[in-house]
């Protein structure tokens, strides 16, 4: 087709298609890690092109479901805020937080919160936030 534009893969990339069968293969087998960390590449490589991002968005819901990964869940929220959706980006990262979390994590999600406009959940993270540092000033949480 002339004119039409495909992102191809960096070197030592797979191309998307064999990303896929692999996925594929992974969930065929019922191998959840395999499964779950075939899903996390494909969501990657997909994000990486700036292709499919709502693909993207779902591979990496359906990775974090099969077992979490902190790096692709703060992966997933940069997504979500990059395609507007602060408050699902707040959501993903506090549901990774549960039992747990730093000061800056909880910060994280405070920030998040407020982009999308729900100063009662930013208040919420933030207090947390406070709780984990009670030395430390609001700038350096």
């Amino acid at each position: 087709m002339q004119g039409a534009t495909t992102p191809h893969p960096a070197p030592g990339e797979a191309p998307l298609g064999r990303l896929r069968a692999r996925l594929q293969e992974a969930h065929r087998r019922r191998d959840r890690a395999e499964e779950a960390r075939r899903a996390a590449e494909l969501a990657r490589a997909l994000a990486a092109r700036q292709v499919e991002l709502e693909t993207a968005v779902l591979l990496a819901r359906r990775s974090l479901s099969l077992g979490d990964d902190p790096e692709l869940r703060r992966e997933l929220a940069a997504w979500l805020e990059g395609m507007g959706d602060p408050a699902g980006a707040a959501e993903v990262l506090r549901r990774g937080l549960e039992g747990g979390g730093t000061a800056a994590d909880w910060s994280r999600v405070a920030e998040a919160w407020a982009h999308a406009g729900d100063g009662a959940a930013a208040a919420d993270a933030l207090r947390r936030a406070m709780a984990m540092a009670p030395e430390a000033t609001w700038q350096e949480v």
